[in-house]
């Protein structure tokens, strides 16, 4: 008997597992892509119980062995593995160890694959981009709402903050143009309306960050578009030039709209700081002095760092402007994903992130139906998340790396042809 067969008759559920298991999934892609956006960190937090929930499907061998096909999702709870003793080597007290508790979605990257796995074709992947275009259409209004109705000066969201709520919104935004070409009826249009809401909320948050990375993921949206044999494709490239143009007409030259200020000013940003390797704008002279003391902290421990918990403190006191970086004695993180993991957690840390970052890759040895569009999504998570980390840090921030885990997982999981493995609809499932 081959091993595909093996796996095919070994996964039998009873009814009420089967009926448990669709509620949760139900649950879980709607927590996902829906409610950061949002709820923040709520939803965040919360996409983690259904992940949790689903650790039953573990006790399968025939589960577990479609774990050790998919090598990408094994990253993950490795990672928090290490990220766990290094945080443990260099605890003063045991209350730095609660750090390792951002990262609780690594290995509840597991069981969410699975979970996904039996949902894989059969009209799932449309229903996940479709609640990546409600998460942002929501994010957008929510941002409106929070602009010209509550009179913020930053769209938020609840219980979120600007560049978190920023970076969902842009990325859900992205993903969800995958709908276009799922779809045959005029209904696929809808999803191209994904870019442009996550653009404006984008704007509408001040995340220069985030703006930062509208012309890189709108690169990969175009060659995604024009690469399609589906449709029309030129004038589907251009729409998206025209997404590009608009939004960088909107912060690039500078309208008088306070609302708009920090996201025109990240072109003088740049500018200066690629002039003369300095900036004049208080925020970004915090970031600099910290970054510079990160890296110091870093090479006075490239093996291990200083642990979550003392990363800031000793980049803090080892930075050449300490004055200057004390300003980010709250901050829970170095707002640069590379630095901060470098500063934590040092050799171990670096290769903790660029695995990360490596694992949505993982899925695309098979060529099915549905490779262009896990091509597509992965290269949008690791391009957003890498531009994303060079001013702010997802990584280690909740609704960061549970969006960036989790997606992974479901678009590793689902985005795949029903191949006699485990699978299912909303009906038989």
């Amino acid at each position: 008997m081959s091993t595909h067969q093996s796996v095919q008759e070994n996964v039998i559920f009873r009814p009420g597992q089967k009926r448990y298991f669709n509620a949760l999934w139900w649950v879980f892609i709607v927590l996902v892509f829906v409610s950061p956006t949002i709820i923040g960190s709520i939803g965040a937090v919360g996409g983690l119980l259904p992940a949790f929930l689903a650790a039953p499907l573990l006790f399968s061998p025939s589960m577990r062995l479609l774990v050790r096909r998919q090598w990408g999702i094994l990253v993950f709870p490795a990672v928090f593995v290490v990220l766990a003793v290094i945080f443990a080597l260099n605890a003063d007290q045991p209350s730095d160890m609660v750090f390792i508790f951002n990262f609780t979605a690594l290995p509840l990257a597991v069981p969410a694959y699975l979970l996904a796995r039996r949902f894989g074709g059969n009209g799932w992947p449309l229903i996940i981009v479709t609640l990546a275009l409600v998460g942002t259409a929501l994010g957008a209004l929510i941002g409106a709402f929070d602009i010209w109705v509550a009179g913020a000066k930053r769209a938020t969201g609840f219980a979120n903050n600007p560049n978190m709520y920023a970076h969902v919104a842009l990325l859900f935004g992205f993903i969800a143009l995958c709908g276009a070409f799922m779809l045959k009826s005029r209904w696929r249009y809808l999803y191209v309306a994904g870019p442009f809401l996550g653009i404006a909320a984008s704007i509408l948050s001040g995340s220069r960050g985030t703006m930062l990375a509208v012309p890189v993921l709108v690169v990969v949206g175009g060659l995604y578009l024009f690469t399609r044999p589906e449709g029309k494709k030129r004038v589907a490239a251009g729409l998206l030039a025209a997404i590009l143009l608009s939004g960088a007409g909107l912060f690039w030259f500078a309208p008088s709209d306070d609302r708009l200020e920090r996201a025109a000013g990240v072109q003088s940003i740049i500018t200066e700081m690629l002039q003369g390797g300095s900036a004049t704008e208080r925020g970004t002279k915090i970031r600099l002095a910290v970054y510079n003391g990160a890296w110091q902290a870093f090479l006075q421990s490239p093996i291990i760092g200083h642990g979550w918990a003392g990363a800031i403190p000793t980049a803090i006191k080892l930075s050449d402007r300490p004055r200057l970086a004390r300003a980010a004695s709250s901050f829970p993180h170095m707002h640069n994903d590379f630095l901060g993991f470098a500063a934590a957690a040092g050799l171990f840390g670096i290769l903790s992130y660029f695995s990360m970052l490596a694992a949505p890759f993982s899925d695309l040895r098979r060529t099915d139906h549905f490779f262009a569009h896990r091509l597509y999504i992965s290269a949008l998570l690791v391009a957003a998340y890498i531009i994303y980390g060079f001013f702010d840090a997802p990584m280690g921030y909740d609704i960061g790396v549970n969006s960036f885990v989790f997606v992974t997982a479901i678009v590793a999981g689902s985005f795949r042809e029903p191949d006699g493995e485990p699978s299912g609809t909303g009906d038989d499932a």
